[in-house]
């Protein structure tokens, strides 16, 4: 024998009068026996009987005029555009994890660009005539070497290049 839970939709259908015959006849058998799935139906039937009187209440004569007067005021809610960083939470989850790796990307290139420059390796030297000179490595293989006048008998720059 089935449980009166077992019942619940069977109850529901029988009172719509969707309820197919075989099932019909369970039904049935099962409300003689079972005082409780009575007072469900009973339950059923009263709630139609408010519902079909519900119905037929008229509404409000201005009912569909104060709702026209509030769509302007919901239109506006519903389409106020959002923030960027608000449209951005609101994309597909693959642009997500894609929007960090980027921003991490573009740290990382401003932290190697920020960096100020190795400082350059400056050979000091003095040359056979007491003269200072400085030789300075560049990119290229190739050494640039510099010959520092005597400041005593500055031409006006103070450096020349040498012709070495």
């Amino acid at each position: 024998m089935r449980a009166c839970e077992d019942f619940v939709t069977d109850l529901e259908l029988f009172h719509d009068g969707e309820l197919a015959p075989p099932a019909v006849h369970q039904l049935e058998h099962h409300l003689r026996q079972c005082a409780s799935c009575r007072a469900e139906l009973e339950t059923l039937s009263e709630l139609r009987r408010q519902l079909v009187q519900h119905d037929s209440a008229t509404p409000h004569p201005d009912l569909w005029g104060a709702i026209e007067a509030r769509l302007p005021a919901l239109d506006s809610e519903l389409h106020t555009p959002l923030p960027w960083w608000r449209r951005l939470e609101l994309g597909p989850w693959i642009l997500r994890p894609i929007g960090v790796v980027a921003a991490f990307g573009a740290i990382a290139a401003v932290v190697v660009l920020a960096r100020p420059p190795a400082p350059i390796d400056v050979v000091r030297s003095i040359d056979t005539s007491g003269r200072p000179v400085m030789v300075l490595p560049s990119s290229d293989d190739a050494t640039i070497i510099w010959v520092m006048d005597d400041p005593s008998e500055d031409s006006g720059t103070g450096e020349t290049p040498s012709g070495l």
